[in-house]
């Protein structure tokens, strides 16, 4: 089930994170994404794995 990530707090997007078996860096490359590259997409998150996208 996909989860819209605008929005969620970063500990939020940590148990996702961690969810999903992702290193945690993870967690501050898509904050980076949505809130200062304002994507729309997660396809636009080029450097995160096919895996986290």
């Amino acid at each position: 089930m996909k989860k819209k990530l605008f929005g969620l707090t970063k500990s939020q997007l940590q148990e996702i994170v961690k969810g999903l078996g992702l290193p945690s860096f993870t967690v501050s490359q898509i904050t980076n994404w949505l809130y200062k590259n304002h994507i729309t997409s997660i396809d636009e998150m080029t450097n995160l794995s096919k895996k986290a996208r």
